[in-house]
């Protein structure tokens, strides 16, 4: 190698080293700062939200049923948003009261039908309930 290359490279990580320390040296934070911010990062924030949890009612997980439409009823949120769907159908009503019902159609076989439920408008993530409901006709 010539001289110069080698001479580029030895500054260079020289000058890598000092950056280094006095980033780990000069610019962190004292003792004391960081024991207040491990403080202040683990006080937990209690957080007032009245949810309730969505129960489905009717019918149960794994019904059999011998109609081509169910009731589904349960009990979620006063005013929450609920969409009922399923690979056929799919429904959606805002909740007057704490308990919901509503008419759902199923296809023959097994119907595969989730339920979600969005309390409010800046809730992002919904309650999920996911009911299998089979649908055996006699012929």
């Amino acid at each position: 190698m010539k001289k110069e290359t080698i001479l580029a490279t030895v500054f260079g990580v020289l000058l890598g080293l000092i950056v280094a320390l006095i980033l780990i040296f000069f610019l962190r934070p004292s003792g004391k700062e960081r024991i207040e911010e491990t403080k202040s990062t683990l006080t937990p924030k209690v957080v007032k939200n009245n949810i309730v949890p969505l129960e489905i009612k009717e019918p149960s997980d794994r019904a059999i049923s011998d109609k081509d439409t169910i009731t589904i009823s349960g009990t979620a949120k006063k005013g929450s948003l609920i969409i009922v769907e399923s690979p056929i159908s799919e429904e959606a009503l805002t909740n007057k009261n704490d308990s919901f019902k509503l008419s759902f159609p199923l296809a023959r076989g097994e119907n595969l039908i989730t339920i979600r439920v969005y309390v409010d408008k800046t809730q992002t993530i919904p309650q999920i309930k996911t009911l299998k409901v089979y649908y055996l006709n006699e012929e």
